[in-house]
């Protein structure tokens, strides 16, 4: 009985990612596929799963594929995938298998997938042999009550630094833009994350976050009042950015909120 294999790809572009699991299908291998379309999805799943091989874009939202592998020194076999040769010499110090340049063909990635695994050619189907199915599991899936009503999301994992942090979702104040970082204000104390306030309010859609200023977000459930230019979340007191007014007066108001004379 052949092994499974365990594949995280990670990759922005869905077309890319339809063409990877099609030339997958053409192996004799089986596949579980994983996919992730920023580093931030891809650690969650490589904390959480024994993935046999990465296949990794370099240019991706938020963190490099570079990145993510120094992050990664025990990283599965990886497949670096890239619009450009510039970045081949580079991706060899973090000990990648192969470099495969965009646009893809099924017999370089054959290549390159029998010297990430270390099979002999014997090991995959012409591309002539039938597809076998491939399982894809998407990363991170919305947890679902008895009910059927999505849960809302509890954690949320940042960069700090070189390492990789996990934060309570409802103990946040605020989150404030520190240059390329971000400054994040909890129960706990204060963090610095590597992530730019851009990228969290994104992760956040959905959440009790409201972005309030350019460079603020605060957690709604942590306001205690609120007047024409501020509001206060525990002891800290946050602008309103004079763009933001109208959308964080109507979401507030809509709480009942009482303003702070």
């Amino acid at each position: 009985m052949l092994k499974n294999y365990k594949v995280l790809i990670v990759e922005e572009d869905m077309s890319i990612v339809d063409q990877l699991n099609d030339f997958l299908q053409e192996t004799k291998l089986n596949w579980t596929v994983y996919h992730a379309k920023n580093c931030l999805q891809a650690m969650l799943i490589l904390q959480q799963e024994f993935i046999d091989l990465l296949l990794l874009d370099l240019v991706l939202p938020g963190m490099s594929g570079f990145e993510l592998l120094g992050m990664f020194p025990l990283h599965p076999p990886t497949i670096v995938l890239a619009e450009h040769a510039e970045y081949g010499a580079e991706s060899y110090n973090y000990d990648v298998k192969d470099y495969l340049l965009k646009p893809l063909t099924y017999t370089r990635f054959v290549y390159a997938l029998r010297r990430a695994l270390n099979q002999t050619s014997s090991f995959f189907a012409s591309t002539m042999a039938l597809p076998t199915p491939v399982a894809v599991v998407q990363p991170q899936a919305t947890p679902v009550s008895k009910t059927g009503a999505p849960q809302p999301q509890k954690h949320i994992f940042l960069r700090k630094g070189r390492k990789i942090e996990r934060f309570t979702i409802d103990d946040i104040f605020y989150i404030e833009a520190n240059a390329f970082h971000s400054h994040i204000e909890t129960k706990d104390g204060a963090a610095i994350v590597n992530e730019k306030i851009s990228i969290l309010e994104q992760q956040l859609t959905g959440s009790n976050f409201l972005r309030v200023h350019k460079s603020f977000m605060v957690n709604i459930e942590q306001v205690n009042s609120y007047n024409a230019s501020s509001l206060w979340c525990g002891p800290h007191k946050i602008p309103i950015g004079v763009t933001f007014r109208k959308r964080v007066y109507a979401r507030l108001q809509s709480l009942n909120y009482v303003s702070k004379s």
